[in-house]
């Protein structure tokens, strides 16, 4: 029997699945959590969140009845072995555990599983600058929705995940991040990229190395998504869809609403 691991995912979505929460169930996963010691890519941390991008996206196989814990502790441990050692070649100058972060919102931005490389330079880049990330799926991991165009008031949000306010990485991960997302960030390229957009239209991602192109860039996205899914669908809320999913039923352009 097996368990699956999927890219993009929380931690506490994978265990409410139906398909995992008879095998470890979010509660378990909870108790299971509390009481794995601390070290250093397994920073001491209330709740599921100490869990987060713990495991390698990817298949395990399982034995009927096998203990929840230690089902969870041969994860990790595949996971860490997968991943390579803590001192494993880096040029990023984070952290192993730092990585992960990272590397975790790097998969989050990098729309259909492109791009990692130059998103992981913006993002190094503004660390680098003591610049704040200023990465939407941060703050919707501790919103618990996504929404097209996260409003002002969302960037308001006092949550140590919220890296519009804060500078430097979120607490933890944010998601289970692929092998591509880490290899990014671990050695990104050396460019001058800070700044990037996301097209729903043309589901692409622009990036510049200047804030007033960067501007305009999202002036043309923001238009494309009202002319194709209709000005109303830009702040509604979608629970469990990111950037990987359009919002469903678009709508035609003449029956557009103005908020």
């Amino acid at each position: 029997m097996f368990l699956e691991v999927f890219q993009d995912e929380r931690i506490s979505s994978w265990c409410a699945r139906p398909e995992i929460a008879p095998v470890i169930s979010c509660a378990d996963l909870e108790r299971i959590a509390a009481n794995l010691p601390a070290d250093e890519l397994l920073p001491a941390r209330p709740g599921l969140s100490r869990l987060e991008g713990q495991f390698r996206p990817g298949r395990y196989r399982y034995s009927a009845g096998e203990d929840s814990a230690s089902i969870v502790v041969r994860l990790m441990a595949e996971s860490r072995a997968h991943r390579g050692s803590v001192s494993a070649p880096t040029t990023s100058g984070l952290t192993p555990y730092e990585e992960w972060i990272l590397a975790s919102i790097v998969e989050k931005e990098s729309v259909n599983n492109r791009d990692y490389d130059r998103v992981a330079s913006v993002f190094l880049n503004r660390l680098r600058n003591r610049q704040t990330l200023g990465s939407c799926p941060t703050v919707e991991y501790a919103l618990g929705f996504h929404r097209p165009f996260l409003l002002f008031r969302d960037l308001e949000l006092d949550s140590p995940y919220n890296v519009y306010k804060r500078r430097g990485l979120p607490p933890t991960p944010i998601a289970f991040f692929s092998d591509d997302a880490l290899a990014a960030v671990r050695n990104a390229p050396d460019t001058d990229l800070l700044f990037f957009v996301y097209d729903w239209t043309l589901s692409e991602l622009t990036f510049t190395s200047s804030y007033p192109e960067h501007r305009r860039n999202a002036e043309v996205a923001r238009a494309n998504f009202v002319a194709m899914y209709g000005r109303e669908s830009m702040y509604r809320k979608y629970e469990g869809l990111f950037y990987e999913w359009p919002p469903p039923d678009p709508v035609a352009p003449d029956t557009a609403q103005e908020n």
